[in-house]
């Protein structure tokens, strides 16, 4: 926004004009004059203003006189004189109302009030008020069939507020969204350059808070370059707000220096006062404190709390205890610190019975930075209190999360959501461990394995929940479909999308605005959508150990920044682990998947690499186990680790899934709530492209699958249903038979994007009316019911690893749509190798195997045949990895009705002839 937004005295002038009112304007001229350095002066001759329009009966220049002096109070940060020129300004406006006026001067000057309303929440972080008035704003606008310059601006600063909150609220795409929606009305409407630099600083803001400093900067420095053509005194909010930023950017890629230059360059600017002193003085402290002056720090940050508390500006003033928290931290004052630390914290205790509080979700997010400060106090002291109050931290850290949980729509900025509260996760479950290790009460796992869920799926989570909401919570189905339509319609605009498409952004951005206003009112108006929705339970430990089968053990992994934890599970023990890592150790694991995926690697050295990686994250948590199969929870880097390839003896080849059957899932809480088999006897859809030629994607060549055909003709041996080979695979025929079978195979070509995994893809037949290709968000929008999906294609399991959440790939995307268990793959797999596990593997689920024993006994029985062959690599054989559901497909009367039929028509038959035997003899005796 420019340096006072929509405040501009010119255009007030002619407004003025345009009624014959200029009695006033020396009034205003002074006001203007004193408006930055003297609040009160300024107010002093608004006033007389004022008072000359009523003195008229000039109402509507009046009010826009109001306008001005709430627009004043803002700048100076005088919340009272704000408030009470707010609610001056509502009651004039309430006359103004009865009066009909509908000219231009009216419409403009009730925009404005309307801004400053919405402002005034902004700056008190009461973004449920505020987001109200700006979307209002940003509706009516949208629509007002006036859209010269001077109204669209309302609309680019709504939305630019907007934007700014979902990025205090950790909404980081949403925010981007808005601000490049900004840019395309920039442009539509002709807006000038300061418009359109007040956005760009606004997206290097944004991108700073992403952590990506360098693209933050080249934002920021061409906005200051073109503010220095001009008298930057023109642009003061705009070109200290950017220096400031520029500074904090340069602190984190650590050059004091280059910080030190825009500080110097605020102070030749703006040697007077100005409303930025206490993040001026926030900066210079983190100058000092990056170049080890820690005294100079403190004068600035004591130097900021005092112009903090003058303001009496609640965050401001708990920010800088936090930083004197941190720095005190540094100096190793550890009392000092948790003293300032708590200060900090003090100011965000949430009231959970008032909602205008529980509204604040830029507090609760404010409140993580400082729980993570306490916990690094605790972690440091290592007592038995500290402990107890780290758990406790965690505990709060949960139900902050919650409640936040519930206010975020886009999955990106979820994720990002989720990432603030890892680290509080990772010492509160260290303070676990200690406690289990000292005093031996197993209660700590059980309190430990709480944040392990805590920090795992939550988006699928939340995603799974929808499902449930939609089916039980008694939403009318109109407004189920609507919502369906709206979600393909989303997908599609977001596969049209080309570069510089202004017309297909803009129709996006608006689908996903109203898909926003509909999951809201769905929320408001279905109470019990709501509840199922955002359910808050988790399974507990206990709740894990009645799902395990006997003979099953569980270990569920949390991948922190300074040691693994693993807790084993089994139906009637538990047990906490530690295991300190290094980076050595992090390259051996990516040393292990790089060798894996490569069918001419040295099995030699592979399978010793291995044996490390499962002496150090597998073997300890066995020992002196009796178990039979595994359920891996993995978390971090070992989301995509085959563990069945794990080589478990230093002298010979002996692989971990030669003693287990092996399933994965994202979390214990998933895994507890996919459902085993939901159709009657198992039937199959297989889809088989062949692409008897080269098939191009994005300039992306996919090779025929001449054994694609085979792989799904090996279904009909064990099971019914349909196969759609070579130009029949399409997409359409995928879609509209998916609904029947519970088993889906696809043997297809797929293509992971890590760097944006929404375009990652399955290939089919193209035809009239489709290219061939499914992307990920196409999968979010299908309703998959079935109780298993092969995806017999390259990579399916891989895709960008997200801490807690796993790789977004595309079996996720299936898990995301309804399916129960899956079978997925870690590499470009081998088509001919695939056919003959596929084969024993669905055999095996023919005759009632669990499906971890089924994939298990296909990975056997291939390894013996092929023991002394190249296809004995793990290459050919541990890609493929089974999630979700490991109960059988086929029950145990289902498999077995046969054998029962036999043994009981036997014992009919045999009853029978001894019955024609007694009456053979009955007769020959008569």
């Amino acid at each position: 926004m420019s340096s006072r937004g929509l405040t501009c005295f010119l255009l007030i002038f002619a407004l003025l004009g345009a009624t014959g009112l200029f009695g006033q304007e020396n009034e205003l001229i002074k006001a203007e004059e004193h408006y930055w350095t003297h609040k009160d002066s300024s107010a002093y001759y608004f006033e007389i203003a004022f008072d000359l329009a009523k003195s008229k009966n000039d109402s509507i220049n009046a009010f826009g006189i109001l306008c001005e002096k709430v627009a004043l109070f803002s700048y100076h940060r005088d919340r009272l004189q704000e408030k009470n020129e707010l609610v001056r300004a509502d009651s004039l406006l309430g006359v103004i109302a009865k009066s009909n006026d509908i000219s231009a001067v009216g419409k403009y000057y009730k925009y404005y009030h309307w801004y400053n309303k919405g402002s005034y929440h902004y700056n008190l972080h009461d973004y449920v008020e505020a987001r109200m008035y700006f979307l209002k704003l940003r509706n009516v606008i949208k629509e007002d069939t006036i859209t010269n310059e001077d109204f669209s601006s309302f609309e680019t600063v709504a939305n630019s507020f907007i934007a700014t909150m979902y990025s205090d609220e950790l909404k980081y795409e949403l925010a981007g969204q808005f601000y490049e929606h900004n840019l395309r009305l920039h442009k539509k409407y002709g807006h000038d350059d300061e418009a359109i630099y007040d956005t760009k600083n606004l997206i290097a803001a944004l991108k700073a808070k992403q952590k990506r400093f360098k693209v933050s900067n080249s934002y920021a420095r061409e906005s200051i370059a073109w503010m220095l053509k001009f008298d930057v005194r023109d642009f003061e909010n705009s070109f200290i707000s950017t220096s400031i930023l520029l500074i904090n950017n340069y602190l984190a890629l650590g050059q004091p220096d280059s910080a030190t230059y825009y500080v110097d360059l605020i102070k030749k600017e703006f040697p007077d006062k100005h409303g930025f002193q206490v993040d001026l003085a926030i900066s210079q402290a983190g100058i000092a404190k990056q170049k080890g002056e820690h005294d100079n720090a403190l004068v600035n940050y004591r130097k900021a709390l005092t112009y903090a508390e003058k303001n009496r500006v609640v965050d401001e003033i708990a920010l800088v205890f936090q930083d004197i928290g941190e720095l005190y931290y540094d100096m190793m004052e550890y009392d000092e610190a948790l003293k300032n630390y708590q200060k900090a914290a003090s100011y965000f205790k949430v009231d959970s019975h008032t909602h205008h509080e529980k509204a604040k979700a830029s507090n609760r997010i404010a409140h993580f930075p400082i729980l993570l400060g306490l916990s690094k106090i605790y972690g440091s002291q290592k007592s038995t209190r500290a402990w107890a109050e780290q758990i406790a931290i965690g505990q709060t850290a949960i139900m902050e999360l919650l409640q936040l949980k519930s206010t975020f729509y886009d999955d990106t900025d979820k994720q990002v959501l989720v990432e603030n509260v890892l680290p509080i996760f990772e010492k509160s479950i260290e303070a676990c461990y200690q406690r289990y290790q000292r005093s031996g009460q197993r209660s700590y796992i059980d309190t430990a394995f709480v944040f392990f869920e805590r920090s795992k799926g939550n988006i699928l989570l939340d995603a799974l929940h929808k499902n449930d909401a939609t089916l039980f919570a008694g939403v009318p189905s109109k407004l189920l479909e609507q919502e369906k339509i709206l979600k393909i319609s989303i997908a599609d605009k977001e596969r049209e999308i080309q570069e510089g498409d202004s017309l297909t952004r803009t129709a996006l951005f608006e689908l996903k605005r109203e898909h926003e206003r509909l999951l809201s009112v769905l929320e408001k108006k279905h109470p019990s959508y709501f509840e199922l929705k955002y359910d808050k339970t988790v399974t507990g430990l206990k709740g894990l150990q009645n799902t395990l089968a006997k003979q099953q053990t569980a270990i569920s992994y949390f991948f922190g920044d300074e040691a693994v934890y693993a807790i084993r599970i089994s139906n009637e023990d538990k047990a906490l682990y530690k295991v300190p890592f290094s980076k050595k150790e992090l390259s051996q694991i990516e040393t292990f998947k790089r060798h894996l995926a490569n069918p001419k690697s040295d099995i030699v050295a592979l399978n010793k690499n291995s044996f490390g990686l499962y002496q150090k994250f597998v073997a300890p948590f066995l020992k002196g186990t009796h178990t039979e199969k595994l359920l891996i929870i993995p978390d971090g880097i070992l989301q995509s680790l085959p563990f069945g390839a794990l080589n478990t003896d230093v002298n010979t080849k002996s692989y971990l899934i030669q003693k287990y059957g092996i399933a994965y899932a994202n979390s214990a809480t998933l895994w507890s709530r996919l459902e085993g088999p939901k159709k009657g006897n198992p039937n199959y859809l297989a889809v088989a492209p062949s692409f008897k030629t080269d098939f191009l994607v994005n300039d992306i060549a996919f090779a025929p699958l001449p054994n694609a055909s085979r792989e799904v003709d090996a279904l009909a041996t064990y099971f019914e249903g349909t196969a759609v080979k070579d130009e029949a695979a399409t997409i359409n025929a995928f879609k509209q038979g998916m609904q029947s079978y519970s088993i889906l195979h696809l043997a297809t070509h797929a293509r992971i994007n890590d760097r944006f995994p929404e375009y990652s893809f399955l290939t089919f037949t193209p035809d009239t009316t489709t290219s061939g290709v499914l992307y990920i968000n196409d999968l979010y929008a299908l309703d998959v019911t079935a109780d298993l999906v092969t995806l017999s294609a390259c990579e399916t399991g891989l895709g960008e690893l997200q801490k807690g959440e796993g790789a977004i790939s595309l079996a996720r995307a299936f898990f995301y749509s309804g399916a129960s268990s899956i079978v997925q793959t870690s590499w470009s797999i081998n088509d001919g190798s695939t056919p003959e596990i596929m084969d024993a593997f669905y055999g095996q689920l023919s005759d009632g195997s669990a499906k971890d024993d089924a994939l298990q006994h296909a990975k056997l029985v291939f390894l013996k045949k092929h023991d002394e062959n190249r296809y004995s690599h793990p290459f050919y054989w541990s890609g493929f990895l089974l999630s979700g559901n490991t109960e059988p497909l086929v029950g145990s009367f289902d498999f077995a009705w046969h054998h029962y039929l036999f043994i009981g028509l036997s014992i009919v038959s045999v009853f029978l002839i001894f019955r024609r035997k007694d009456q053979s003899k009955v007769s020959n005796n008569s």
